[in-house]
């Protein structure tokens, strides 16, 4: 258990995806769905296209994995995006 905890943490999206579902085994998110804004994860060109369909701009890129806020971008319109 402990290094699927350890591989979802180093995961942005797996995270997020977590903190929305929650999970009964564990005390600390057995409340969740807790608040987390909407997220799409996108691996391809049509992912993106999707993507934009669904999200308000400015939206927010964030790599899969990562820390200190490397490669985070700060996106204001679709061709941004692109």
């Amino acid at each position: 258990m402990q290094a699927k905890a350890a591989l979802t943490a180093k995961s942005k999206y797996d995270t997020h995806e977590t903190l929305l579902r929650g999970t009964g085994s564990n005390r600390y998110l057995a409340q969740a769905p807790l608040y987390a804004t909407e997220s799409h994860r996108v691996t391809n060109s049509a992912d993106l296209e999707d993507a934009m369909r669904h999200v308000t701009f400015p939206a927010i890129l964030k790599p899969l994995s990562g820390s200190g806020s490397a490669a985070v971008v700060k996106v204001h319109d679709p061709q941004e995006c692109r």
